[in-house]
């Protein structure tokens, strides 16, 4: 078990998962978490079957991360990154409008 972290930088919100099983995938992570629409999602964005994950790569850069894999394929990947014990993603909608705009929200900081 890995506690995660999940990250909605367009809305600045997250969600912690303090048990992800290493043999369940992203997927089954998005079903649960978004088996409901999100209560901070106003702009309806945050569809289960139209949302893409990242993580952080060794060499600070982001990675798409596949959703149909277990997360222990993820965790042995030589540039995955895992801070203080913890895995984080970066859940996005799919469509470069929405990577662009979290581009820009990093960049403007």
């Amino acid at each position: 078990m890995i506690p995660t972290t999940l990250l909605y930088p367009l809305y600045g919100q997250s969600d912690f998962i303090p048990d992800f099983h290493e043999a369940s995938s992203l997927a089954d992570v998005l079903d649960m978490v978004f088996a409901e629409r999100a209560p901070w999602d106003t702009r309806n964005i945050y569809q289960r079957d139209e949302l893409e994950m990242y993580y952080e790569t060794s060499d600070h850069t982001t990675e798409q991360a596949p959703l149909d894999i277990p997360l222990l394929d993820l965790l042995t990947r030589k540039d995955f990154v895992l801070r203080g014990g913890q895995c984080a993603f970066v859940v996005l909608p799919r469509g470069k409008q929405y990577k662009n705009e979290w581009i820009q929200r990093i960049v403007g900081r």
